[in-house]
């Protein structure tokens, strides 16, 4: 194999796509980027061309998954790496064989940390991988197979996806009817006469400083657990609120929750305790609200901790109808999420069913001519 190193901007100036490399293996149109997150002109004349069937490595994120022989032209950025397969080199082989566990293992050996600069890959270790290459029509018989095994089984991993979606998108809506009700019973205020704010005790941590702190304890973000530490800020049950991200407009995912048990929580949710211990409740009435006329900023939208507080509610009156209410959407939740729990085990084994068969297939384990068609639900 052998690295390329041409750039965009050369001597005819052509305008290309630029594109991104997922680690489930393939590149993509990138999406328009916010002022914030765009690359500066000077980056965007040294991002490397790449043409169809051309090997992209990004050596940061390699050992999870970034890697793979484009279907696309266009560019990408300089920190990545280009290579042209010699003659004798089926590109869509090449493509599942370093996506192979053997070869995923080896990725694995060669970072020295888990950290920003570390993890990534030096290109004198690349070089000296082997590769195992049978007869290049052996090469185009397992290309095949596997190309059309893994479309059929990422399908399928799509569909569960959206069936995901739908159960969350049916809970959300039942739940929303069960807690936004108005009468005579009900009444109605601003959200700061029902909670109290602890975000004083927040304190965010750094990647790199959660990489040195793995721990028991779930670290909470603006929607959800993403990362585990060794301490814990708060013990008992919160709710938690998004206090910025896209997803305080899109609502892809929950921005209201409750967090239980021991956990630390970083700046980018308002941590509220209810007077009246209806977590369940609130976490569901506050989830249920339309806070955009309440989200400020644009290349970074956000709730301030004033303007959560400010927010109207409508909630019955008696504290015992609040309790009830929330034991109805936590029985509602459990159905939901086991749901949503069988779906992502699913998930789990069509991905490891892929793995395995690109792997048996790719390294010559698994004879493709006499495979059977046969996909794991």
């Amino acid at each position: 194999m052998r690295q390329t190193d041409a750039r965009v901007g050369g001597a005819d100036g052509e305008a290309v796509d630029r594109l991104s490399l997922s680690s489930g293996g393939y590149l993509y149109p990138r999406a328009g980027t916010t002022d914030r997150q765009q690359a500066s002109e000077a980056t965007e004349q040294r991002s490397l061309l790449v043409e169809v069937d051309q090997l992209v490595v990004n050596p940061m994120w390699l050992t999870g998954g970034s890697i793979a022989v484009s279907s696309l032209a266009g560019a990408v950025s300089p920190d990545y790496r280009v290579f042209t397969s010699s003659t004798h080199v089926e590109p869509r082989f090449l493509h599942h064989l370093l996506r192979s566990q053997p070869y995923r293992d080896q990725y694995d050996l060669f970072v020295r940390a888990n950290t920003t600069f570390d993890r990534r890959i030096q290109q004198q270790d690349l070089d000296q991988m082997p590769l195992w290459l049978p007869p290049r029509d052996a090469q185009q018989r397992i290309a095949e197979f596997l190309d059309d095994r893994v479309a059929r089984i990422d399908r399928i991993i799509a569909a569960r996806a959206d069936q995901m979606k739908l159960v969350n998108a049916m809970f959300r809506s039942e739940v929303a009817g069960m807690v936004s009700g108005i009468g005579v019973a009900w009444m109605e205020g601003a959200l700061r006469r029902f909670v109290t704010s602890e975000d004083a005790v927040r304190v965010p941590l750094s990647g790199e400083e959660r990489a040195q702190r793995k721990g028991p304890y779930p670290y909470f973000g603006a929607s959800g657990a993403i990362d585990s530490v060794d301490d814990y800020l708060f013990e008992g049950p919160r709710v938690l609120l998004s206090e910025d991200g896209a997803n305080l407009l899109a609502r892809s995912s929950p921005i209201a929750f409750v967090a239980d048990g021991r956990y630390w929580v970083n700046n980018h949710a308002h941590v509220l305790q209810p007077l009246d211990g209806a977590h369940d409740f609130w976490a569901a009435r506050i989830e249920s609200l339309d806070v955009s006329p309440w989200v400020t900023g644009s290349a970074q939208p956000k709730l301030t901790v004033d303007a959560a507080m400010a927010l109207r509610v409508s909630t019955p009156a008696t504290v015992a109808e609040r309790l009830q209410l929330g034991e109805a959407v936590r029985r509602v939740r459990v159905v939901a999420e086991g749901r949503i729990e069988d779906l992502k085990r699913s998930m789990v084994i069509l991905d490891e069913y892929k793995q395995s068969l690109i792997t048996a297939a790719a390294t010559g384990d698994l004879d493709v001519t006499t495979a059977g068609s046969g996909i794991p639900g």
